[in-house]
């Protein structure tokens, strides 16, 4: 074989070369960044659902419900969780039909900081949010009409089985 076949050929095998290795390395990254999103994205369902760190057992409130605050900050805080509990209300949608005065006080991020104290001071180690208190509430009005719906079922079963009698 001539030598100049060798030397015109050399130089487009270097770049066929360097182009799959660049091929190689540009499907390594991409490879790498779909497990790194994957893998961010099974964190983030885990976490939402694990409800457990973002709402509080029966036994929580009860401790809640039945502490006696020594301070008027953990009085005011007692006060909302009761109010957002029972109501599932959004503690904005409350903030906001306060007087004027009262808005400065009790700005939403202080009152947050106050839930936390609450907490505290009940010997619950969970971060005590508004948000909680409301996750709370929805989570204890799911049980409850889990049961209602339960029942339901069974009622109309009962009905059907009724009905089929009838004819």
């Amino acid at each position: 074989m001539p030598t100049h076949y060798i030397l015109c050929w050399q130089p487009a095998y270097l770049s066929l070369h360097n182009t799959i290795d660049t091929m190689i390395n540009k499907e390594r990254l991409v490879a790498a960044y779909i497990r790194h999103l994957e893998e961010r994205e099974q964190r983030r369902k885990a976490a939402r659902h694990n409800v457990q760190d973002r709402t509080l057992t029966r036994e929580e409130v009860d401790k809640i419900l039945s502490y006696q605050p020594d301070s008027e900050s953990l009085e005011l805080a007692r006060f909302l969780f009761i109010i957002i509990l029972h109501t599932g209300m959004r503690y904005q949608d409350f903030w906001q039909s306060l007087p004027d005065d009262l808005r400065l006080r009790y700005h939403p991020a202080r009152v947050n900081r106050f839930l936390i104290k609450l907490a505290d001071s009940c010997g619950i180690k969970k971060k005590l949010t508004c948000m909680m208190v409301r996750h709370t509430f929805l989570k204890h009005e799911a049980e409850s009409m889990r049961d209602h719906c339960a029942d339901c079922e069974f009622y109309k079963h009962k009905s059907d089985v009724l009905r089929w009698l009838r004819l």
